[in-house]
């Protein structure tokens, strides 16, 4: 049995929002549909489907300062 913890079917972000996070991290923000977001979200474990309503690639302390806390201003849990 597979259990998709799909957060991307349940969180709309404003476009403004996004570009906002874009602006303020060095790394990428990948949006599912793209092939850089399947990509990032591939697993090994198959029963496990990851599927996060955006992606920061991180590329240093301030990008995941930064993406912490657009989760917060966006009440989006983060992991």
């Amino acid at each position: 049995m597979s259990t998709d913890k799909s957060a991307a079917a349940r969180v709309n972000f404003r476009a403004e929002d996004i570009a906002a996070l874009r602006r303020s991290v060095e790394g990428p923000v990948l949006e599912p549909g793209t092939e850089e977001y399947v990509a990032e979200c591939a697993t090994y474990n198959l029963t496990c489907g990851l599927r996060p309503a955006l992606v920061v690639g991180a590329a240093g302390e301030s990008d995941v300062r930064a993406a912490v806390r657009f989760a917060v201003g966006t009440g989006c849990p983060s992991r």
